[in-house]
């Protein structure tokens, strides 16, 4: 992470921050207000944090193969879960979001310990999930929590992004939701961002993770905003939302939490 650039742009996000009832589209203003503002504590919510304060006391090691970074080696989960993983409130939106959605197929780019995979997949049971993790090891400490919460509608693929993702889009077609949470640089994020556009449903919302990481990130998600099938974006600061759809009039909105 570039720390100055964040700063800056947390500084600016501050600024321009809006309330979710500024957003005109309706459709996206319902979205956002619901996951901004329901305090809601859904059941799932403390089982899924009672696995990840596991993580976080866990002082075993393992190999991380991190193609993103190219910054492999070995690492203690606890480390991982403090440093990797979204935090709860960040989880939780997802589920929120996912939950106003209800989408059929769910796609996660970057799996790392399975926190957010649960809480995306536990909204439906009868959804699809596949998510997509780069590193063994990390893969299989994923698959563990995910039995142990038996979350039998996800498919776990491990592999490098460039080669499971195709596949993953063909058995996902359409796609409906999709949490892009595993590279952050320009060319990547950009490059999966298209690809899984291509396979999407007409009305598909994408979350991109980390949109102001690093300067990489910010311009990713500056063109995004100016894709033509993008209808509307969403600025959370932490991640971004992104609606698909075909309109005359584009929005993008910087929306406080």
């Amino acid at each position: 992470m570039n720390s100055l650039h964040s700063a800056i742009k947390y500084l600016r996000h501050l600024v321009l921050a809006k309330r979710p009832d500024s957003i005109q589209n309706a459709f996206v203003k319902e979205a956002i207000t619901n996951i901004v503002k329901d305090n809601h504590q859904f059941y799932m919510f403390p089982v899924i944090e009672s696995l990840r304060a596991q993580m976080l006391l866990s002082g075993d090691t393992i190999h991380v193969e991190d193609y993103g970074t190219g910054k492999s080696g070995n690492r203690k989960i606890k480390n991982i879960a403090t440093h990797s993983l979204k935090s709860a409130k960040q989880a939780q939106l997802l589920f929120k979001l996912v939950n106003h959605l209800q989408p059929s197929t769910i796609l996660e780019m970057g799996t790392s310990l399975g926190i957010t995979t649960l809480y995306m997949s536990k909204v439906n049971e009868n959804s699809n999930v596949i998510t997509l993790e780069g590193s063994p090891e990390v893969a299989g400490i994923a698959r563990k929590n995910f039995k142990k919460l038996k979350a039998s509608n996800i498919e776990l693929i491990c592999g490098n992004f460039d080669t499971t993702l195709p596949d993953a889009l063909v058995q996902l077609n359409p796609l409906d939701f999709c949490f892009i949470d595993g590279n952050h640089k320009e060319e990547p994020a950009l490059k999966y961002f298209n690809l899984v556009v291509e396979q999407s449903s007409e009305d598909a919302v994408i979350v991109l993770d980390d949109i102001h990481w690093s300067a990489e990130m910010s311009n990713a998600w500056e063109h995004i905003k100016v894709h033509p099938k993008v209808m509307a974006t969403v600025d959370l600061y932490h991640m971004g939302v992104i609606f698909l759809g075909i309109t005359k009039v584009k929005e993008h909105c910087v929306i406080g939490l």
